[in-house]
């Protein structure tokens, strides 16, 4: 009963597309890279997750991940009621540059945003909270490694290492 119960899960889980992440899903030859960033929280991230995965974070690797344009963003509501809660949108985009022996493969701008219900008097608090900003950089590193393991970053890599 067991081993049927096991097999049912991993075909339910292969069905819905889950697979877990490894290093194969990268280029294969992107055994390094070195990752630029002026948000060290960011950076120490996108490292981490570089180190889970066996990519090591290398000042001399043929590669290289610029994060740019760090942007965190609050936007408030335009009409306010006293007394009414109101939405505020909290959001963080930044720019990757991809390069391979400082010629630049790719590029793309990713973000992630929460709306959040509040009440009028903590609309004072300009900062989100730690936590929704560590959220929102989790989302960005998920993001930019599925970018990374796309079939048009692979085939920019091909055509680039062809020539």
């Amino acid at each position: 009963m067991k081993k049927l119960i096991l097999i049912v899960a991993s075909f339910n889980l292969c069905a819905c597309g889950f697979h877990f992440r490894n290093k194969s899903t990268l280029p294969a030859d992107m055994n390094s890279i070195n990752i630029t960033s002026n948000n060290s929280s960011l950076r120490s991230a996108l490292q981490d997750t570089f180190n889970s995965i066996q990519v090591k974070s290398s000042m001399h690797s043929p590669y290289q991940l610029d994060i740019s344009n760090y942007n965190l963003r609050q936007s408030n509501p335009s009409i306010v009621i006293q007394g009414a809660p109101v939405t505020v949108t909290y959001s963080l985009t930044v720019t990757a540059q991809l390069s391979q022996q400082h010629k630049t493969l790719a590029t793309k701008t990713f973000s992630s945003s929460q709306s959040i219900i509040q009440n009028i008097n903590s609309l004072q608090v300009s900062r989100p909270k730690p936590s929704l900003i560590l959220q929102f950089q989790n989302d960005i590193v998920e993001q930019i490694y599925l970018w990374l393991s796309s079939q048009s970053v692979k085939q920019q890599l091909r055509s680039t290492n062809a020539t």
